[in-house]
């Protein structure tokens, strides 16, 4: 197998998911946090992350609150229904308190508005996975 072939592979088992319509924010998110230590892929649509979900393996959703092809609450609540341990965090460029607030019910790990903040989200991802340890260039907790 070629390392491209390898590379893609490790990706499609990664325990991390980024699902938003914006390949480019949602493949420099995964690119950002597997840099930090942390597997992820990314996807375009809340279809790819169900499939992705009934595979098993995911640990964590990151996901825009705007996809294609359903609201981002729609499908965290649909995977944590389904999966129930498989943590959850929203993105979105436009705050709203209100969006906010469902998403906590629905029972979400984090906020997180746009542009993410990469220490953040690679705090609550690596606590998710169980990856306590600070990465390379420490930084306060």
């Amino acid at each position: 197998m070629t390392s491209l072939g390898s590379a893609r592979e490790a990706a499609l088992t990664a325990p991390i998911l980024v699902a938003d319509v914006d390949r480019h924010a949602a493949r420099a998110l995964a690119t950002a946090l597997s840099q930090l230590g942390l597997p992820a892929d990314h996807v375009g649509s809340a279809r790819e992350v169900l499939e992705r979900a009934l595979d098993g393996g995911l640990r964590l959703v990151i996901a825009d609150v705007a996809l294609a092809d359903a609201p981002g609450l729609t499908l965290l609540s649909r995977i944590r229904a389904m999966r129930p341990e498989v943590g959850t965090i929203l993105t979105s460029g436009e705050y709203r308190p209100e969006v906010e607030l469902r998403a906590r019910e629905c029972g979400i790990l984090y906020y997180a508005p746009k542009p993410v903040a990469i220490p953040i989200v690679h705090a609550i991802a690596a606590r998710t996975l169980g990856r306590l340890e600070p990465h390379a260039g420490g930084g306060r907790r």
